[in-house]
């Protein structure tokens, strides 16, 4: 059956078998007002209303004793006089000497005996008897379907139990539960109110209960989808795996068409820069590289002409673009050598120039400034030329390397070829780190030829913060290198550059000089040896 709060008619779902005949009092969980549940949809009453008058039997009990009128349950033995039998439970346990019900005491239908004006809740076990000390208070109401509260307490009908306050000796009072939920410490066979179904609560205007962690649905926004997913069905589940199936096919197959294009370029490399060189191409480039070991200009420009067109020809192959590379470098160096000279020369004719022209000494002093001007004169239509030539020698390295850069590995040979003509330039531009490096990878890639001793002094030559003790190692290794192969030129013209800087005029001469013996057409070497003995 359904009832209905008096006050505020909210509407609650109960079984009439538990309600007793004569009503249960109830409380209200939205304005709590406690009123009395009539059983077969009788008027509920309200909290000043009485009950039914004491003494009426339930159906199916014995007759009654002399003695206090008493209440039985149906089913059930006889309880003691002055008790409540609970509909549906054992028989509640008898206190020691039964003591008439004092006045201003009401025993609850459904519980065992109580205390002096204290209402028992209806479908809970029978109160134990007080022990001394403190008694419960008067004006005290328990909840509808959970039990006992303590005393001057009012709980809610369906809400979470309150602490009671902890006194010093308190009694045993019982405890409510909520409704639809566990009593706390619940009697034997305690009776539970059966939900009523969600169609009919929601007919009847019958408060659900949602469950924990959910809302109620949202009302729906147009242009809005659904706050809350639903689930989809077994065909949208499989539609969506085969999507995701398709999706990674295609991002496979994407990586597979990647990597073959990968390999099919390498392979197209290495089929047209290396594999498709004939031996007598290979033949001349080596015969090149041979001629630029002479060291002289004219030498240079007749292996450069014979590798610009192997370049031409063959512009995958990394051995000729690595030799052509070095050939220009060392080309570009020889070049910048001759233009220091030649701009060093031209400022100590102008220092020299500026001294004659202010003290006015010696005697002859004009006569050496008109010379000091002829010459400074001379420089200068010398060092001109050679600052275009040296920027356009700069461009054809940088395009070259940058052609070389882009190529992808080739063979040892190639490779060795490679990081020879990266070190001797790491080394003129100056940079250490990548000078030293390249030069030891040539020496483990079989470069025992000297060009990694080379890389090196060039690199002291070239570098403005070279350390203190590098010259000497540099033209000590030059000495080394000139010990196990004295046909190589450029050992000598660099150990006779170093020798200068470290102010050792005559070992100096010496070296280039034995350049000078071994290729008369040298002319770097010639123009520091007419330099130093011209001074």
């Amino acid at each position: 059956m359904q009832i209905a709060c008096p006050n505020c008619h909210t509407r609650y779902a109960l079984d009439d078998r538990l309600v007793p005949t004569g009503g249960a009092p109830v409380q209200c969980t939205r304005c709590g007002l406690v009123f009395t549940a009539q059983r077969g949809g009788d008027a509920p009453t309200g909290q000043g209303q009485q009950g039914p008058p004491s003494g009426t039997l339930p159906f199916g009990s014995a007759a009654r004793t002399a003695g206090p009128i008493r209440t039985e349950a149906y089913g059930q033995r006889p309880p003691p006089s002055a008790s409540t039998q609970v509909f549906g439970s054992g028989s509640a346990d008898a206190p020691a000497p039964a003591v008439p019900p004092g006045a201003g005491r009401t025993q609850v239908f459904g519980s065992g005996t109580a205390e002096p004006a204290r209402t028992q809740v209806f479908g809970s076990g029978a109160t134990p008897p007080a022990r001394p000390g403190p008694s419960a208070g008067a004006n005290r109401t328990q909840v509808f379907g959970a039990g006992a509260a303590p005393a001057n307490r009012t709980q809610v009908f369906g809400g979470s139990p309150a602490r009671p306050p902890a006194p010093p000796e308190p009694s045993p009072a019982m405890r409510t539960a909520v409704f639809g939920g566990a009593a706390a410490q619940p009697g034997p066979e305690g009776l539970d109110l059966p939900p009523m179904p969600e169609d009919q609560l929601l007919a009847g205007g019958v408060p659900s209960l949602d469950l924990p962690g959910t809302g109620p649905e949202p009302l729906p926004v147009p242009g809005v989808g659904p706050s809350r997913p639903t689930r989809p069905d077994p065909a949208e589940r499989a539609l969506a795996a085969q999507l995701r199936r398709r999706r990674r096919r295609a991002i496979w197959g994407l990586l597979g068409l990647l990597v073959l294009g990968g390999v099919g370029y390498g392979g197209w490399s290495w089929f047209t820069g290396r594999a498709a060189v004939p031996a007598s191409v290979r033949a001349d480039r080596d015969a090149a590289f041979v001629r630029l070991r002479r060291d002289d200009p004219q030498s240079r420009a007749a292996a450069l002409k014979v590798l610009d067109a192997l370049v031409e020809r063959y512009p995958h192959w990394v051995g000729a673009r690595a030799t052509q590379a070095l050939a220009q470098t060392l080309e570009l160096d020889d070049q910048r050598a001759l233009l220091r000279r030649g701009l060093a020369d031209a400022e100590a004719l102008t220092t020299q120039l500026a001294r004659l022209e202010a003290e006015r000494t010696p005697a002859d002093w004009k006569a050496q400034a008109d010379a000091a001007r002829t010459r400074l004169e001379q420089l200068r239509k010398q060092t001109d030329p050679m600052v275009d030539a040296v920027n356009a020698l700069e461009s054809r390295l940088n395009a070259s390397r940058d052609a070389l850069n882009r190529l992808p590995p080739g063979t040892v040979d190639d490779e060795r070829s490679r990081l020879r003509a990266d070190a001797v330039f790491a080394g003129v531009a100056g940079r250490a780190e990548r000078a030293i490096s390249d030069a030891e990878r040539y020496r483990q890639l079989g470069g025992k030829d000297g060009w990694a001793e080379v890389a090196y002094a060039e690199y002291v030559l070239s570098a403005k913060s070279a350390p203190p003790d590098s010259v000497e190692q540099a033209v000590k290794s030059m000495n080394d290198l000139l010990a196990r192969d004295s046909t190589f030129i450029r050992p000598y013209v660099l150990a006779g550059r170093l020798l200068l800087n470290l102010r050792q005029r005559d070992a100096a001469l010496s070296k280039l000089d034995a350049a000078v013996a071994l290729n008369p057409k040298h002319v770097l070497a010639q123009a520091l040896i007419d330099q130093e003995r011209g001074k």
